[in-house]
């Protein structure tokens, strides 16, 4: 019904199977878009695990009545990786915060410099280079693919310095904090993007008040901060009338509740 609505007016003949399979892998294909996928996150304990692991997907709409769903990221604490500090959705400035270096300026240097080195063997090859045409173009092609090679790996180098030298510190650090101080250094780190993006041209797409929660193997879910409807203590008449509907339709007072307890 959607192929005929689409090619309504155009006459696909003999490819109209291609088309369908085309669009039938496209859909099949683990990519998201950023604008209109959304992600969940589950973290905790097994009932037979001693360490804690996490699982992220990664939601992409509905297809045939069915959810697109990729699993995005798997992480495991073990006794040899005792920390790990993962961002999600906004996660630039917990990524600078942790690597020393803003993502989207890291791949803004890679760029330049695989641009400018491509600009410095055609220039030197066109200058100088001795030959025919044909020979000078192959001789680009492979002195490019030689140096973007190199470039590569230098880049990883810097990626292995930068968690070297960066992350595992800090990494290390947050394996010695308490339960409470993990707590407090999540909520700075979802906080520091929030101001980012607030005093920035950039969508205010984090801010507001902060829930913050820490699992446990001992004591379970616990909350560490949560943001109500309101505040009780401020609105006095809606918890009398609370409590006044909750005994008339119950019959159990509060005297009643402390006995049973």
């Amino acid at each position: 019904m959607a192929f005929k609505y689409i090619f309504d007016e155009i006459d696909v003949g003999e490819i109209k199977d291609s088309v369908k399979r085309v669009v039938s892998n496209a859909f099949r294909k683990e990519i998201f878009s950023d604008d209109f996928s959304t992600g969940l996150v589950f973290a905790g304990f097994g009932d037979t695990q001693i360490f804690p692991s996490y699982k992220s997907y990664m939601i992409d709409g509905i297809i045939a009545n069915r959810a697109r769903i990729s699993l995005y990221r798997v992480g495991h604490i073990t006794r040899d990786k005792s920390a790990i500090v993962t961002p999600y959705a906004q996660k630039d400035m917990v990524v600078r915060f942790m690597e020393g270096v803003d993502p989207d300026y890291n791949s803004y240097i890679q760029e330049s410099v695989r641009s400018f080195a491509d600009s410095i063997v055609n220039t030197t090859i066109d200058l100088y280079g001795k030959g025919t045409k044909k020979f000078k173009q192959e001789a680009k092609l492979e002195l490019n693919r030689v140096i973007s090679r190199n470039l590569s790996e230098m880049f990883r180098e810097a990626r292995k310095y930068r968690i070297e030298h960066f992350v595992d510190p800090i990494t290390s650090m947050v394996q010695m904090l308490t339960k409470s101080d993990m707590a407090h250094l999540a909520e700075s780190l979802v906080n520091l993007t929030s101001l980012k993006r607030r005093m920035s041209l950039d969508e205010e797409s984090v801010g507001g008040p902060i829930d913050v929660a820490v699992i446990s193997k001992g004591d379970g879910f616990i909350w560490i901060k949560r943001k109500h409807y309101f505040d009780s203590s401020l609105n006095g008449n809606f918890m009398v009338n609370y409590f006044r509907n909750h005994v008339e339709s119950t019959g159990e007072t509060g005297h009643d509740r402390h006995a049973k307890k």
